[in-house]
């Protein structure tokens, strides 16, 4: 799921249902980070003219614009968890939504590779865990985590 897709998932529903959800697991104390192409990034520019999303850069700030007013909402919320907005200026080979990740027995991920040609969403999914494939996830999340040192809040 790309950026506007985030944001539309989580900003096209009642603001007030929302806050409660994401609310909720901040004062669970869950982590929650998203992590995109920087869109002023030039970069970002090329990738997407590669892939001919046309149009994208500007979707790109909007949905930035959508996340920070939602965020914006949730600083009343006296919580143990956060909610980051990263921005990395590399250019992306997959997508990937982790659980827990540093849980030695619970932790999850789920990757989509971006294949050349094909759009995101016609893209084969992997779903495994750290105990499933410890290689498979270790040497996802080593990228992942280099991807999240290298990026800026956006």
């Amino acid at each position: 799921m790309g950026l506007s897709g985030l944001a539309a998932s989580f900003t096209d529903v009642d603001t007030t249902d929302w806050s409660n959800v994401v609310g909720d697991l901040l004062r669970r104390g869950v982590a929650i980070r998203v992590a995109s192409m920087d869109p002023d990034w030039q970069g970002t520019a090329f990738y997407l003219k590669d892939r001919q999303e046309f149009g994208e850069i500007e979707k790109m700030y909007e949905s930035l614009r959508r996340l920070r007013r939602q965020l914006g909402g949730l600083k009343d919320f006296n919580a143990s968890g956060s909610f980051e907005v990263l921005l990395y200026r590399h250019i992306p080979t997959f997508h990937a939504i982790c659980v827990d990740p540093k849980d030695a027995d619970g932790a999850r991920m789920l990757v989509t590779s971006h294949l050349h040609g094909l759009a995101h969403d016609k893209a084969p999914a992997l779903q495994f865990s750290r105990r499933s494939n410890p290689e498979l996830f270790e040497a996802y999340w080593s990228s992942i985590r280099h991807i999240l040192r290298d990026s800026t809040r956006g």
